[in-house]
């Protein structure tokens, strides 16, 4: 059985929370990654609010404080690569410490030939 756990729109905060959250639940034997867009990123507001980001009008609807975050957040490229890296890393390990094996893709990069 195939169980796929992608949520549209969303960040790769949002991968590892969500295989943070399911990996133990459902003990799959492969994890596969399509990493989303690396400009996203979530705002943990509290244990029900989760404010993603990503460079488009949506940022626009926001608190002015949050998005001068987002905006300051996003002025530096090592934040935005740091942030899907550690993401990615951390999903790699959950998986390692269940034996599960982790297939990560980052069809976005390619797509614009950074590799």
């Amino acid at each position: 059985e195939n169980v796929n756990l992608s949520w549209p729109g969303t960040s790769n905060d949002t991968a590892f929370r969500t295989a943070y959250k399911y990996i133990d639940r459902i003990k799959p034997k492969i994890v596969i990654l399509l990493s989303p867009a690396v400009a996203r990123c979530d705002l943990v507001i509290n244990d029900t609010e989760v404010i993603t980001f990503h460079p488009s009008d949506e940022v626009q609807e926001t608190s002015s404080e949050y998005k001068k975050f987002y905006e300051s957040w996003m002025s530096s490229d090592a934040n935005i690569e740091m942030n899907r890296l550690k993401n990615i890393l951390a999903i790699k390990q959950l998986c390692e410490l269940s034996d599960i094996k982790f297939i990560s893709y980052i069809l976005f990069l390619i797509y614009l030939n950074v590799f």
